[in-house]
């Protein structure tokens, strides 16, 4: 009802995902001749156009965005859509929230919770399941311990409980360094008393978290996987270590831990690419003009590689 009452005057229409709703809605927009958008924030949501009535109707929008490149090239091969349809552009955060935190800071911030300023911290912002990597990043920490052991690792975000208890007993065996802070709404004050963000997902579509983490000045060490790889390129925003594999993931935030400059400028550089590619400013003009039809060529916001050297 909603086609033909509030949203009968629409210029354009834009769907993200595929509700059931998006159908209907692709069918008005041909039968009244209004653009249509489809964007993908997921692999797994990506159709095969040779199926269903309703798959050949996803293939028949006027325009694709792709938040990450793994996805646009399934758009290509799963449903056969035309790579000149397709513009990779990502979501969007607020990059005011997550503001870019000089080393300076950060050694205040430990300061002010009675943490020895210089000793580096470990982040895992993300929520707590298995897929996400918590077991992994427990194993990590084990031996991250065993050389740091005045070093601090934050686990925020809330998930399954099994798993958030498992977390506490590991940190009963580190002497309490491992601090289970669960679900917050603000997560910048443990991007201002961490140095280093571990990401070990299975499988992702264009992680938010590690945007947050990228915008404020945070190197990363994450998994191979998906979206990651649009973000972060080994030595210049962080590392990419294979799925699962604990002994790459030690190596790579030992290296971070015992080199402030280098994780320094690491962040720096992954703050400045988020605020040139993926902030909310930015993105949005480029999705309004992807949506009202106005983009004569797709666009791709994340084909320029970050540099190091580029950054002051």
């Amino acid at each position: 009802m909603r086609l033909l009452t509030t949203h009968s005057k629409a210029d354009a229409f834009y769907i993200i995902g595929r509700p059931k709703f998006s159908v209907w809605a692709i069918l008005y927009a041909k039968l009244t001749d209004k653009p249509v958008t489809l964007a993908l924030t997921g692999k797994a949501e990506v159709f095969n156009n040779k199926q269903s009535f309703r798959e050949k109707l996803f293939a028949a929008c006027d325009n694709y965005i792709a938040t990450t490149h793994e996805i646009k090239e399934s758009f290509i091969k799963d449903a056969h859509i035309n790579p000149d349809k397709i513009s990779v552009i990502p979501h969007g955060i607020d990059i005011k929230k997550y503001p870019f935190v000089s080393y300076e800071d950060r050694c205040i911030a430990k300061q002010q919770v009675g943490l020895d300023s210089v000793i580096p911290n470990l982040l895992f912002c993300a929520r707590v399941a298995p897929n996400k990597g918590i077991l992994i990043a427990l194993e990590v920490w084990k031996q991250i311990y065993e050389h740091y052991p005045d070093s601090k690792f934050y686990i925020v975000g809330g998930g399954d409980n099994t798993l958030l208890d498992e977390a506490r007993r590991v940190s009963e065996q580190c002497n309490n360094s491992i601090i289970v802070v669960g679900e917050v709404d603000d997560v910048t004050p443990y991007h201002r008393l961490s140095d280093v963000y571990i990401f070990p997902s299975e499988h992702e579509g264009l992680p938010t978290s590690l945007l947050e983490a990228m915008s404020s000045g945070l190197a990363t060490v994450c998994s191979d996987i998906g979206g990651n790889n649009d973000l972060i390129f080994d030595d210049v925003t962080g590392y990419r270590v294979p799925v699962k594999d604990v002994n790459a993931y030690v190596e790579k935030v030992s290296k971070l831990f015992d080199n402030i400059d280098l994780r320094e400028k690491m962040g720096k550089c992954s703050s400045k690419y988020v605020e040139e590619h993926c902030s909310y400013d930015v993105v949005s003009k480029e999705m309004e003009i992807t949506v009202t039809n106005q983009r004569k060529e797709p666009i791709d916001m994340l084909s320029e590689k970050p540099v190091i050297s580029n950054v002051k």
